[in-house]
C-alpha cells in the first residue's frame, strides 16, 4: 500500500479508488479502521483520500530495480509469448532495441515527459509493470487497472502499454471479464512465488469445492 501511494500522483489516492482495488492488495474490507491507524507514520485518512505521510526510500525501489543490483539482466523487463506464436519480424526487432532503453524508475514522477518519447514509453511500462507486481495475484481487472492509471494520468498509455507488449502482459477473458495477467509472475498457469493472501484464497476455494462434491454423493458435511 505504502509502494502504491509512492507511485500515485500528489501521493494520495481517492478512498473509493482504494477500496476497488483492495481485494487485488491483500487489504481487509475495514483497513481504515484497522491498517491505518497502526502505521500513522506512513499513511493517513484525509478528506476522503487515503495519503502518504513519509517517504520510505528503501521501498521505493522497483522490481527491476532489485534485480540489476546483483544480476545484470538482458533483456531489461522478462518476456514470454504464447506457444505457437510467430511474432512479425518488424516488431522483434522494434521490440529488441525497445528492451535497450534507458530504464526510469515507477518512483520518478515523469508524466510531464512527452508521451512519444522513448523515455517516457519505457517508464509508463515499468509502472505498469510494478503496479501488478504488488498485487496479490499479480493480475487484475481490466477496467479496474485503467480506472487506477485514469487517477495517474496514464490511462490511455496503459492502454497502449498493454497492445505494445504481449510478451509482458497477457489480456485474459473469462465469463465476459477482462484480465490484465503479469506474465512473468506465472509458470503452467500458476503463481511462481507462493503469496500467504492467495494460499488462503485457494484453501477457501479447495474446501468448498470438497463441499459441494460431497453434497452431490449424498454425504453429510460436518
Amino acid at each position: 500500500l505504502l509502494k502504491l501511494l509512492m507511485i500515485a500522483r500528489i501521493h494520495k489516492i481517492p478512498l473509493p479508488l482504494v477500496e476497488h482495488l483492495q481485494w487485488d492488495l491483500g487489504l481487509p474490507e475495514d483497513f481504515g479502521e484497522t491498517v491505518v491507524p497502526d502505521f500513522p507514520d506512513y499513511f493517513r485518512i484525509a478528506d476522503g483520500f487515503l495519503e502518504l505521510v513519509c517517504w520510505d526510500h528503501d521501498l521505493a525501489v522497483s522490481v527491476i530495480q532489485g534485480r540489476n543490483v546483483s544480476v545484470n539482466y538482458e533483456p531489461l523487463f522478462p518476456v514470454q509469448f504464447s506457444n505457437g506464436l510467430e511474432m512479425d519480424k518488424k516488431y522483434e526487432k522494434w521490440l529488441r532495441e525497445w528492451q535497450k532503453k534507458s530504464y526510469e524508475s515507477p518512483y520518478e514522477n515523469l508524466s510531464h515527459l512527452p508521451s512519444t518519447s522513448d523515455e517516457s514509453d519505457v517508464w509508463v511500462v515499468g509502472v505498469l509493470h510494478e503496479v501488478l507486481h504488488l498485487f496479490v495475484g499479480k493480475k487484475i481487472e481490466k477496467e479496474m487497472l485503467l480506472e487506477f492509471g485514469e487517477w495517474l494520468g496514464l490511462r490511455s498509455r496503459f492502454k497502449r502499454a498493454l497492445l505494445q507488449h504481449p510478451g509482458m502482459f497477457y489480456l485474459s477473458s473469462k465469463i465476459g471479464t477482462y484480465t490484465v495477467v503479469l506474465r512473468e509472475g506465472y509458470k503452467r498457469g500458476a503463481l511462481i512465488k507462493d503469496h500467504p493472501v492467495m494460499n488462503l484464497r485457494n484453501q477457501y476455494v479447495h474446501l468448498m469445492n470438497s463441499v459441494r462434491e460431497e453434497g452431490k454423493t449424498g454425504k453429510v458435511v460436518r
